[in-house]
């Protein structure tokens, strides 16, 4: 399946490296703003920062069909501050 069809046409850059990396607590977030920065600072010559971004998410659960586990609204990841 061709996803630049579904997310914004022919034109989108093509993502070569992804990183999902499990971050302990919302506190490490300036961590890994800090070793962005450290990261671009050295590759500038050779990285197009343009093209490049860092999402942050919490996971969670939806449904496993193979445990027959099903949605259940509790067990879903709260994110109050949002």
């Amino acid at each position: 399946m061709d996803l630049a069809v579904c997310f914004g046409g022919s034109s989108m850059p093509t993502y070569h490296l992804v990183y999902k990396i499990l971050l302990k607590d919302r506190a490490s977030v300036t961590a890994v703003r800090k070793a962005q920065a450290v990261f671009y600072e050295n590759t500038q010559d050779e990285l197009n920062q343009s093209k490049s971004f860092v999402v942050f998410g919490v996971e969670g659960l939806i449904m496993d069909i193979e445990t027959n586990t099903r949605f259940d609204s509790k067990r879903q990841p709260e994110m109050p501050d949002l």
